[in-house]
């Protein structure tokens, strides 16, 4: 209830709009674009990545197959490298890293993928011209730093808008697949 009203309310349309709080993380610096394109309709990022579930992962934003095919949805959001400055050669690594440590953090893949989410950091960064020392040493940062971040423990918490705003349901707008 909102002054003595019930807090959902019709649009006019039909449809229901709600009075809630806003809600969200301030952990993530970059959100990935993928175009949409004949090829990729659902605007997948794709990378053959050295880690196999057992079964099929899928989450909103990553999936992961059991031959070791990492998807990434447009709009999956990311912190970049935590020690290092983020540069061109360290983007994508701490991309897929931070979508490997995502999983491991809630329960998809089971800590022991760590280290090989690791290498394939270094791997990365190396495909993407970064110094083969460098490359070295950032991996020998995740190694040492990166068990807390792909701890259950390190799930930020969610922070509230002190005000409630109105909050409508998806298919209460138009802009379907066009909106970015």
């Amino acid at each position: 209830m909102v002054g003595g009203r019930s807090n959902a309310k019709s649009t006019g349309k039909g449809n229901i709009m709600t009075i809630a709080f806003m809600e969200y993380r301030d952990e993530f610096k970059y959100q990935l674009y993928v175009r949409k394109t004949k090829d990729n309709p659902n605007r997948f990022l794709k990378v053959q990545i050295s880690i196999y579930p057992t079964e099929w992962i899928h989450t909103h934003f990553i999936q992961l197959t059991p031959d070791g095919v990492l998807y990434l949805k447009h709009g999956y959001a990311w912190n970049g490298a935590n020690v290092v400055p983020d540069t061109d050669s360290i983007l994508r690594a701490s991309l897929i890293h931070d979508a490997l440590y995502q999983l491991i953090r809630n329960g998809y893949l089971g800590m022991e993928h760590r280290e090989e989410a690791d290498k394939i950091f270094r791997k990365i960064c190396l495909e993407d011209g970064m110094w083969g020392w460098y490359a070295w040493t950032t991996y020998q940062a995740v190694r040492k730093g990166g068990k807390g971040s792909a701890s259950r423990d390190s799930i930020r918490k969610i922070r509230r808008a002190p005000k409630k705003v109105e909050v409508f349901n998806q298919s209460d707008t138009d802009w379907g697949e066009s909106w970015e």
